[in-house]
């Protein structure tokens, strides 16, 4: 999903492309519905402030420990532009009024949202997403 530095225990998973990327744990359950309902994800982490200040990312040192103050608890993911106001929709009521924020920027040469969530969301997304039927 990216070349940064893996902060949080994970396992090798192959994406519905074929690529073997390393996922968090805890993300494991959520990655596996998006990519079932056909969502592409480029990265995914289960706490991005730990990440941070583990150095995961690619804050200076310096800059670590302020950038993961506001961000620690909070899970991050990326999918397609297209597919945020889908994932938003899917995911109601988890998405329409608990912290849930989307950002849009450019990777890999095309848009992406980046998406934080509180981590302790990542479980109930994820059976949100297992009870929906196909999206694809």
């Amino acid at each position: 999903m990216t070349d940064w530095t893996q902060t949080h225990p994970t396992q090798t998973m192959t994406t519905p492309g074929g690529e073997r990327v390393e996922i968090d744990l805890e993300m494991i359950p959520l990655l596996t519905q998006l990519w079932r309902h056909g969502f592409e994800t480029l990265l995914a982490c289960q706490d991005l402030g730990e990440a941070i200040l583990g150095g995961g990312t690619r804050v200076p040192p310096q800059e670590r420990e302020s950038h993961a103050a506001d961000r620690m608890g909070r899970a991050w993911l990326k999918v397609r532009m297209e597919d945020g106001p889908r994932l938003l929709e899917a995911l109601q009521p988890l998405s329409d009024y608990q912290g849930w924020v989307l950002h849009a920027e450019e990777a890999r040469g095309r848009p992406w949202v980046s998406v934080t969530f509180p981590r302790q969301d990542i479980v109930e997304a994820a059976a949100l997403l297992g009870r929906a039927p196909s999206m694809q």
